[in-house]
């Protein structure tokens, strides 16, 4: 027969396991710091992006943040459609994509923050001597004006020139069409690569090559064994720039250049997050932060929103 006590015994066993794998199954509210956020980056600010989502799930363990890195044309596309509440992207909404967001939902609600500057970098392979080009010259190159690097006797090579971007849907090439060569047209590369850093891997095998990728490419860390200084095998081109009097002067990619505004292809970055995240605005805030603008830093790029010390290293 059974007991008032072992049926309380069994009610409790029964019961028990059911409660801890429903506690199980709770997930943390949403808050400025907890919660679950996926994230679409352009596909060259992918090393950058984890090292904030690392940092910022270190502090905040209830923080999930997971990321995609796509094409830049993508990750707007994602967030137009309110299939991800942020993203990190090397170009601004389009007048188009502003419109498309008008029409198909008045409700959506974005806020915009520029976290960082970036800038293009012109790669070419170890083995050429070229040292810089003007902006008449590059856009010369763009134009297939200039085909052959016979037609820039200082590069010391001869043969074809092969222009290495990525395609029509990055932020690279984008940026270059509507923003730095003004124009409605396309221009036609040799070399159509998936990615950033495939057009530095692409430089670093081909000596005829020219590649166009962002700084942030170009110090990611996996590809440190292409582009050190002394060892590695692609390096960028210096601009040849007016300077204050008008006269030339050679302004070569570093920090300083773009925070100065010198080196001409220079670029910000920007996060764009749905205010219904609370967790988007979390993590937005603290990429803008100290810490997080000390990682932006400390990848090669320029901070937006701390303010910046130049040091003369002689």
């Amino acid at each position: 027969m059974w007991t008032k006590s072992k049926l309380l015994l069994l009610a409790a066993a029964t019961v028990l396991p059911a409660l801890t794998a429903c506690k199980m199954q709770i997930k943390p509210k949403e808050s400025p710091t907890s919660g679950a956020l996926g994230v679409y980056v352009s596909d060259s600010h992918v090393s950058l992006a984890k090292k904030e989502a690392d940092l910022f799930a270190s502090l905040y363990p209830d923080a999930r943040i997971t990321l995609y890195g796509a094409s830049t044309r993508e990750c707007l596309v994602h967030l137009i459609n309110d299939s991800v509440r942020m993203v990190l992207t090397d170009r601004p909404l389009n007048k188009e994509e502003l419109q498309i967001i008008d029409k198909a939902d008045p409700k959506l609600k974005l806020d915009s923050l520029k976290v960082a500057f970036d800038a293009l970098a012109l790669l070419v392979n170890r083995v050429n001597d070229l040292e810089d080009l003007t902006m008449a010259g590059f856009t010369a190159i763009i134009d297939q004006e200039i085909t052959n690097w016979q037609q820039l006797p200082a590069s010391g090579l001869a043969g074809p020139l092969h222009l290495v971007t990525t395609g029509k849907n990055s932020g690279a090439y984008e940026l270059l069409k509507y923003h730095f060569l003004r124009r409605s047209e396309d221009f036609v590369p040799s070399v159509i690569a998936a990615n950033q850093a495939e057009v530095v891997k692409y430089v670093a095998t081909h000596a005829q090559a020219l590649g166009i990728a962002s700084l942030a490419a170009f110090k990611e860390d996996t590809l440190k064994s292409l582009t050190e200084e002394t060892d590695g095998m692609v390096r960028p081109l210096a601009f040849v720039m007016p300077d204050s009097s008008g006269a030339p002067a050679r302004q070569k990619l570093h920090q300083g250049n773009v925070y100065l505004k010198k080196y001409p292809l220079h670029y910000p970055l920007y996060v764009y997050f749905n205010r219904k995240s609370l967790l988007a605005a979390g993590f937005c805030s603290f990429i803008a932060s100290s810490p997080g603008q000390k990682i932006i830093l400390n990848s090669g790029l320029v901070p937006a929103t701390m303010p910046i010390r130049l040091v003369q290293l002689r």
